[in-house]
């Protein structure tokens, strides 16, 4: 009888001593998630969308990391609906809470990038959904990204306008001597149409035989030294 007694109390505390590893490791985990979530250097929302017969009308933020405030400037936003946190969205940017409902309901990912107009301000987004209706956005703010991209395309355009039509023939090249661009004197000097010559030697096209080796060197010192002929 004593003995079973014993046995009895063995295993509950056999039993209780598991519970509470396996509390203990559950703690552990969530710590390290958290910490995760609190670290993060992309901004991150959980949210719960709202519909309203089928069509998302708003959502409500459940959580947000400090990326998330960093990054947009917003600031309490758990417990609100976004047509509140960001009056006009709604009207704004359509789209975005169209590819937020579609998420929602259909469970299927997405990324992409968006131009949010109620904030001003370019997003690359991650989009998942944990469970239906409600969603997961994982962000960056690539405004600017967008800008120095924009940049770059007006100044080349800029180049390309003022290289096609400049008075002297330009000819763009890339190792070992291909032709890449090729303007409009070009043409006329040389004979040859752009769509011609372009991804073509140079070399065989307009350097005479005797000098071609020559300007091969020359070319190649180029591209490795920067140095011009000597």
């Amino acid at each position: 009888m004593v003995k079973d007694v014993f046995e009895i109390i063995a295993a509950r505390v056999g039993t209780e001593i598991e519970r509470k590893k396996a509390e203990d490791a559950l703690c552990a985990s969530e710590e390290m998630y958290r910490s995760l979530f609190d670290h993060m250097l992309n901004g991150f929302a959980y949210c719960r969308m709202l519909f309203e017969r089928g069509q998302p009308q708003d959502f409500i933020y459940l959580s947000v990391n400090d990326a998330f405030e960093k990054l947009t400037g917003l600031k309490g936003v758990v417990g609100k609906k976004v047509t509140e946190v960001i009056p006009g969205i709604r009207e704004a940017d359509p789209w975005l809470l169209e590819i937020y409902g579609r998420v929602a309901m259909s469970g299927k990912p997405e990324r992409f990038e968006m131009y949010v107009e109620a904030l001003r301000m370019w997003f690359w987004i991650s989009v998942y959904s944990p469970h239906k209706e409600h969603f997961v956005a994982v962000f960056d703010v690539i405004t600017e990204r967008k800008k120095a991209e924009e940049a770059l395309k007006e100044s080349e355009e800029r180049f390309r306008t003022i290289t096609t039509t400049a008075g002297d023939a330009i000819i763009g090249l890339e190792a070992p001597g291909m032709i890449n661009f090729w303007n409009r004197k070009a043409e006329e000097i040389f004979g040859y149409p752009a769509d011609e010559v372009t991804g073509r030697d140079m070399h065989d096209l307009i350097v005479p035989e005797k000098y071609i080796e020559k300007a091969h060197e020359g070319l190649k010192r180029f591209f490795q030294t920067g140095a011009g002929p000597v």
